[in-house]
């Protein structure tokens, strides 16, 4: 059977597979490195200290059998009673032996320095080429990030200017059309009662935007059943992450608001990798406010179902780290 019929024979599951096991690693190479490297570095640095207790002990039992060969030498060296010849094999053997000796103690001092040290050169490497390819994936990811926003933010404005900020916003958000929802309030006297109003429906898969998220109990743990509360409770956070970022003058990444809102992302996927370069800088490039855009929704996942959502359009500056520029090979020209 030649290779390409053990090839062909192989399920295309098992390629599949593979293929996604090997992405993975890949993935996963610069955490690897660094995770290796600092426990290498550490036990290299755990076994030097053991070893340094044997030092003296080694250098002891070396030098000792080296000064016995040496005195023997000596001994032959002045012997009255060999011959020249006898003297120069009994010397050989002598010399032989005092080599070995002296090599086997080097290697033994070695063993017990030299070896951690290596180990200690070889995890430092190790993490420090994790984070040199962390480095680069940044600086890819930044510049390849600031190009798909600037091409974002242009077809946004010439869709603007050609059909209207309605049509932008109906695009943004994904909406289909509209249904007239009853919801039962509470009013100033306590009294319940029914208002009717327009919700916009809306398809997950038709989202455009970077920045627009569904917020419901299906994609997130922190959503609260009741859509009304849902609203109040977005509020209150984008309350918050704008007193965080006003009093602690920190920017803000998309990411740390979708953590706390517990909106779960595919970690394995690395188009979502944006959302840690997304965000809003104290006096950057936006608003200067962080605003959730935030929108109630009916989600119609088939004919006969459908959910109550909030659909979320985040005013993200863009880019918050856009003034640290990348080469092509990730390394930083400014």
């Amino acid at each position: 059977m030649g290779l390409l019929s053990v090839i062909k024979a192989v399920p295309s599951t098992v390629v599949k597979g593979t293929a996604k096991a090997m992405f993975r690693l890949k993935t996963a190479k610069p955490q690897i490195l660094v995770g290796g490297g600092i426990a290498i570095a550490t036990g290299a640095f755990v076994i030097a200290i053991v070893n340094a207790r044997k030092i003296d002990t080694t250098m002891a039992v070396s030098n000792a059998k080296v000064d016995e060969l040496e005195g023997k030498r000596n001994d032959i060296s002045a012997s009255v009673n060999l011959s020249e010849d006898e003297k120069k094999e009994k010397l050989r053997e002598v010399e032989k032996e005092l080599n070995k000796a002296k090599a086997e103690g080097i290697w033994k001092m070695f063993q017990l320095i030299g070896v951690p040290t290596l180990m200690f050169v070889g995890g430092v490497s190790m993490t420090i080429g994790g984070h040199v390819i962390l480095v680069k994936r940044f600086g890819q990811l930044s510049a390849g990030f600031a190009a798909l926003q600037d091409s974002y933010n242009r077809y946004r404005q010439m869709n603007i200017a050609e059909h209207g900020e309605e049509c932008d916003r109906r695009y943004i958000y994904g909406v289909t059309g509209s249904e007239t929802v009853l919801d039962k309030i509470t009013d100033e006297n306590g009294k319940e009662k029914t208002v009717k109003s327009k919700v916009p429906v809306v398809d997950e898969n038709g989202q455009k935007s970077l920045y627009t998220f569904v917020f419901s109990e299906e994609f997130s743990r922190a959503c609260p059943r009741d859509p009304v509360n849902t609203i109040c409770f977005l509020q209150s956070q984008e309350k918050y992450w704008n007193t965080y970022m006003k009093s602690s003058h920190k920017p803000v990444t998309l990411a740390m608001i979708l953590e706390d809102l517990r909106i779960e992302l595919d970690p394995d996927d690395p188009a979502n990798d944006y959302i840690y370069l997304a965000g809003w800088r104290p006096n950057g490039d936006g608003d200067n406010h962080i605003d959730f855009g935030i929108m109630r929704a009916i989600n119609k996942k088939t004919i006969d179902q459908q959910e109550n959502v909030v659909m979320l359009n985040f005013n993200c500056d863009g880019n918050i780290y856009h003034s640290a520029r990348y080469d092509k090979q990730g390394r930083k020209i400014c």
